[in-house]
């Protein structure tokens, strides 16, 4: 091997390349990121994929120090929240014209887990309180027994975990 080669240097420059390509092909500024790049992105919005990405870009800040990588995580926090709202008002909406036709929100235990996990460390990267408000907003979105859940409670518990760490 060539002197100075190293393995985590090829691979940090594979992740970032990944990153950079899923930020530029792979999102809207309006919609956020897309759940999938088949011939072009598709599924725009989706929360598990903007925490993902968000939790990619908390990391990445930390393993280079660049704050683009920073503001790009605030930027998918911002969209989770506002998705967020619009998606209740929404809700609120379609309630009272339906009168109880419909169930309860799908409201998914492990995306809302991996959310929280994602301001959590957001939060601690950036040191601003309103993102930990945020993931205590998404932890407060279940309670009681778990049991029903299953294995899908498991990003859940690991978010309150990291809530009471």
């Amino acid at each position: 091997m060539p002197r100075g080669f190293c393995i985590e240097r090829i691979l940090e420059a594979q992740a970032l390349g990944v990153l950079e390509f899923l930020w530029d092909r792979c999102r809207s500024a309006d919609e956020g990121m897309y759940h999938c790049f088949d011939e072009g992105p598709r599924a725009p919005g989706l929360l598990i994929d903007q925490a993902r990405m968000g939790m990619a870009l908390v990391q990445a800040f930390h393993a280079t120090g660049k704050a683009v990588f920073l503001e790009r995580a605030k930027e998918l926090a911002k969209i989770i929240v506002l998705q967020t709202r619009q998606f209740k008002r929404r809700l609120l909406r379609s309630w009272a014209e339906r009168a109880g036709l419909f169930g309860a929100p799908l409201t998914l235990i492990d995306q809302n887990g991996v959310a929280a996990s994602f301001f959590l460390r957001l939060a601690a990267a950036s040191g601003e309180p309103a993102y930990r408000d945020a993931a205590l907003r998404a932890l407060g979105a279940f309670g009681g027994d778990f049991a029903a859940y299953g294995i899908d409670a498991a990003p859940y518990g690991h978010a309150l975990s990291e809530f009471f760490a």
